[in-house]
């Protein structure tokens, strides 16, 4: 008797384990992960940003789900920023960071996740990256964009699925803000308890951006606040080392914090405009 209530014990303390863990239990973790805001069309006023108008996009992930995105084409350059913000508002509470990435003279197309705004569905970490590439394939497929003119930037969250992104489609290049190393390391620095966990219990996709980076030798920009009080510079450092590109540079925004894009002199700005330059055109 004391055997099987051993035995039941343990079983009952495993698939507590597993439904507890991130892996397995992503819905549990959804609320700390992911805060979307849900906006009506009504909700959205922008008309034009940095003269640019405002084109509103629909199109299509996986598993049927319907995005929406804006669109900012300017000829001033012939590339295209594929903007993936972070895990908080929606594109149009983005719209500072897209007048900037405007500034570089490239087009901006800045979309939706599922959940967001009024993007269709429930975000999750596997469905992010899957809308990810859904925008890249929308630009290339149904824009038609050169890919070789497609930048990648990715803010926070975003930079994980941008370099999601990078790992399987061509692009010019790859701009990472306030970015982590990976999403493990992130996870252990907010909650050090979780460094116990076994890789297997953590969440999938892994995000693990140093190791993705390592794979790819697109140009590189990586731009990080210097007291980012969610992920140290530490982490942008070990992006930077773990990077296969020979054209790559590291940013460090002094007296930014995490996000911030309203930097001393202009430096996020004038460091956008530059990486923009050194790409070599289509």
């Amino acid at each position: 008797m004391f055997l099987i209530i051993s035995l039941s014990l343990v079983a009952f303390l495993l698939v507590a384990a597993l439904v507890a863990s991130p892996r397995f239990g992503e819905r549990f973790y959804r609320r700390m992960i992911f805060a979307p805001i849900k906006a009506t069309a009504a909700d959205y006023t922008l008309k034009t940003l940095g003269n640019c108008p405002r084109e509103d996009v629909l199109f299509q992930s996986k598993g049927g789900k319907k995005l929406h995105g804006f669109y900012f084409r300017q000829a001033s350059s012939p590339f295209t920023i594929l903007f993936s913000h972070s895990n908080w508002g929606n594109v149009n509470e983005w719209s500072a960071v897209t007048e900037r990435l405007l500034g570089s003279g490239a087009s901006v197309f800045a979309y939706d996740y599922r959940g967001y705004g009024l993007s269709e569905g429930k975000p999750s970490l596997s469905g992010i990256c899957q809308d990810g590439l859904a925008a890249y394939d929308y630009l290339v497929k149904v824009a038609k964009v050169d890919p070789a003119t497609i930048i990648l930037f990715g803010g926070s969250l975003g930079t994980g699925v941008s370099c999601e992104i990078a790992s399987q489609r061509p692009c010019a290049g790859i701009i990472l803000h306030a970015a982590f190393s990976s999403l493990r390391a992130l996870v252990i620095k907010l909650m050090p308890p979780t460094r116990f966990l076994p890789n297997l219990l953590f969440f999938r996709p892994e995000m693990d951006n140093a190791r993705l980076l390592a794979k790819v030798k697109t140009p590189l920009l990586i731009l990080h606040g210097e007291y980012d009080e969610m992920a140290p510079t530490s982490q942008a450092e070990t992006l930077l080392e773990a990077s296969a590109s020979p054209t790559k540079n590291l940013v460090i925004l002094p007296g930014a914090s995490h996000m911030q894009t309203d930097t001393q002199d202009g430096l996020f700005q004038k460091a956008l405009a530059s990486f923009v330059r050194i790409l070599p055109s289509a």
